[in-house]
């Protein structure tokens, strides 16, 4: 194959394409009040739990609080139905030291 400009501006056209949508799925945290104080959350000041399916997502959400006191953030496990974690929920939080605490 004769690699030519041609050729080598279509590849950094589908990088480019294939980074923006990947860079556009950020995640929004699903919270506004943090699990342990009550405060307003700041964008800054979050953490990923992670469930196996959008069923176990919205369990969770409804119960932040048992969510982050029952499991660690990262965890690779879903908290409901024990399988294999692979969907992200991120939680966030009024300060450092509540993140710390979800981490921990």
């Amino acid at each position: 194959m004769k690699f030519t400009f041609k050729t080598f501006l279509s590849l950094i056209g589908i990088l480019a394409v294939a980074f923006f949508f990947t860079a556009a799925k950020k995640i929004s945290p699903v919270n506004d009040k943090c699990p342990f104080s009550g405060k307003a959350v700041k964008s800054d000041q979050v953490a990923t739990f992670n469930v196996c399916c959008s069923k176990c997502a919205k369990k969770v959400t409804s119960d932040l609080k048992g969510l982050v006191k029952k499991v660690k953030a990262g965890n690779k496990e879903c908290p409901v139905s024990k399988k294999p974690a692979k969907k992200k929920i991120v939680v966030a939080f009024c300060c450092g030291n509540c993140v710390d605490k979800a981490s921990s």
